[in-house]
């Protein structure tokens, strides 16, 4: 929408943590409260508005302002997605027996995929950057109002009545995971290894942008993009998942190989290939 590029690097780091930080602050209070449900009702909630005050900033306010305030409104929406997480994974232990939760996850996770796969074309068609400001409104419009489905249907639920004692407070727990890594020399390895590693994340939104100005295709292009990593994150699920059995250790280093490579490949073809550059 014409918003300073260097505001996409905030997306995933913000998304990330907001959904981390509550979810220390907020799972000892939650544990107070016998029903938890409501819990999520209110972050979806919170949700769908933050989607939509990302609609009126983007149909109202200069470029600029407008992305400052989209950055704000994913903080928040993330911060609502992390209290809404804990209560999903509360309310699904007492909801879904426990033979059927990972069928329940198995069948989530594949309608998202589809449902990826499906706005991925859907993008395809945009022709120009107008089309694709367009087409996002409409997505996010869309998203703002599966959530407040969810939240109609997630107050359906008929949840028992929790136990209230015995929670711990997850901040203090965190404090001493800071000692224990003091004493734990490899779990400080761990922990460098692992927040290197959230680069390849970050790096997603900055292909797109990549694609975009460095290689001068249109608009669409940000559908095969999207269809890419649905495909993608369909069909390497499984094979992460076996080879984790085997070494979680390998999968991080050849994650982290594969990262490498991917953003070595895009600098050689800006660079060495100027074939590939925008004119």
């Amino acid at each position: 929408m014409g918003a300073p590029a260097y505001l996409v690097g905030f997306l995933l780091p913000l998304r990330q943590a907001g959904t981390l930080l509550p979810q220390m602050i907020v799972s000892g209070q939650m544990r107070r409260f016998p029903l938890r449900k409501w819990f999520w009702v209110t972050s979806a909630l919170v949700q769908a508005l933050m989607l939509m005050l990302m609609i009126a900033a983007v149909l109202t306010l200069p470029p600029f302002t407008a992305g400052l305030l989209i950055v704000s409104f994913l903080l928040i929406f993330s911060l609502a997605r992390g209290v809404g997480s804990l209560s999903f994974q509360d309310v699904t232990g007492k909801t879904i027996p426990k033979g059927r939760r990972g069928r329940m996850l198995a069948a989530r996770s594949m309608i998202g995929g589809l449902l990826t796969i499906a706005i991925g074309i859907g993008l395809k068609t945009m022709k120009s950057s107008e089309e694709a400001v367009v087409a996002a409104l409409v997505l996010l419009f869309c998203g703002a109002l599966l959530w407040s489905i969810a939240a109609l249907a997630f107050a359906a639920i008929r949840e028992e009545p929790g136990a209230t004692e015995g929670g711990r407070n997850a901040l203090g727990e965190a404090m001493a995971g800071l000692g224990f890594m003091a004493k734990k020399p490899w779990y400080l390895r761990y922990l460098v290894a692992r927040t290197g590693l959230l680069s390849v994340e970050i790096a997603a939104p900055f292909y797109v942008l990549y694609v975009k100005e460095m290689l001068s295709v249109q608009a669409g292009t940000l559908g095969l993009i999207v269809v890419a990593a649905g495909v993608a994150a369909a069909l390497s699920s499984p094979i992460w998942g076996r080879f984790a059995d085997l070494s979680s250790r390998r999968v991080l280093v050849i994650g982290g190989l594969m990262g490498a490579a991917t953003g070595a490949a895009a600098l050689f073809l800006t660079i060495l290939l100027p074939s590939f550059q925008s004119p």
